[in-house]
């Protein structure tokens, strides 16, 4: 669909963004600078930056690294999160930065970094601490999203650094 409305065979997605999260997306015009960048991802040499806006704006901290471990259950397809390891669970890594507190609504919109990218592991991971994304029906409150008049998700990926080795 993506090639097709940029009028361009020649593109190829280097990536992919889950459901109901929008954002920038990387495409490469040839097999070698697909396999480069595709490879990048796999060894986090492009840091990728998400804004999330998620509920309750009290924070104990303004910037954090969150390092839990992940279960993802494949019958119902819903992660949980928990402190220490538990058989088939993988270790997850999320940072934050708090850009925007909002005391009057009780939100707040991070930066989020992700070291490890595991499936709806910043939705799974903000619900663990008690910041669950606006608009998220499966780890949110559906008092909170009828409040602000969501149906989906408010998680963007916004911005790409680059850390390519100079060799």
């Amino acid at each position: 669909i993506v090639k097709k409305d940029l009028n361009n065979d020649n593109l190829r997605l280097c990536h992919r963004l889950d459901r109901n999260t929008c954002g920038l997306l990387i495409f490469a015009k040839s097999n070698e600078i697909e396999n480069e960048i595709t490879n990048a991802f796999k060894n986090f040499e492009i840091e990728k930056h998400y804004l999330a806006y998620v509920n309750n704006y009290k924070f104990n901290k303004l910037h954090d690294i969150l390092e839990d471990y992940l279960f993802k259950d494949t019958k119902t397809g819903f992660s949980k999160v928990y402190k220490e390891k538990v058989v088939a669970s993988e270790k997850i890594i999320t940072e934050y930065s708090v850009l925007e507190q909002n005391k009057l609504d009780n939100y707040a919109i991070l930066d989020i970094i992700l070291h490890t990218g595991k499936t709806h592991q910043i939705r799974a991971h903000m619900s663990y601490i008690g910041h669950e994304l606006i608009g998220d029906s499966k780890y949110g409150k559906n008092e909170v999203n009828k409040k602000f008049k969501k149906t989906k998700q408010l998680l963007i990926a916004y911005k790409y650094n680059f850390k390519f080795n100079k060799n």
